[in-house]
């Protein structure tokens, strides 16, 4: 039968081991969802979207910043296509217009977008929004 204090090393050294997985974990976690690539902290906020004005597609945004913004849905989009969005922001009137967002990935049910053309007035008022939820 096992003493006391060897059962107590054993079990300190198993936690140990755990806390150092976990740790690894979520190091390769976070390396491999490609935070550490965005320049812009993103905003866990959800917002109706009109994606490419000419045909009326709406989308659900998430994950907003000053960059880009990911967009949930099945929204037929490839990479590299460049789309025109208007945002549908809480208690105002007129929608955020970004003349032109990039196509950066396509996921089964999301695709990422990274802003390209912002006019200055549109992008204040995105950054005030931001703010507002940070």
């Amino acid at each position: 039968m096992d003493s006391m204090p060897l059962i107590l090393a054993r079990l300190t050294v198993s936690g140990l081991v755990i806390i150092n997985f976990l740790i690894l974990w979520l190091f390769v976690k976070q390396g491999s969802n490609g935070v550490q690539r965005r320049r812009m902290r993103r905003h866990s906020i959800y917002l109706p979207v009109e994606v490419d004005g000419k045909k009326g597609v709406k989308g659900l945004i998430n994950d907003l910043s000053l960059g880009g913004c990911r967009i949930g849905g099945t929204l037929p989009v490839k990479h590299g296509q460049h789309l025109p969005l208007r945002l549908h922001l809480p208690g105002q009137g007129s929608p955020l217009v970004i003349e032109r967002a990039a196509v950066r990935w396509v996921g089964e049910k999301d695709f990422g977008l990274q802003f390209m053309s912002i006019p200055s007035n549109e992008r204040e008022r995105l950054g005030e929004l931001l703010q507002w939820v940070a």
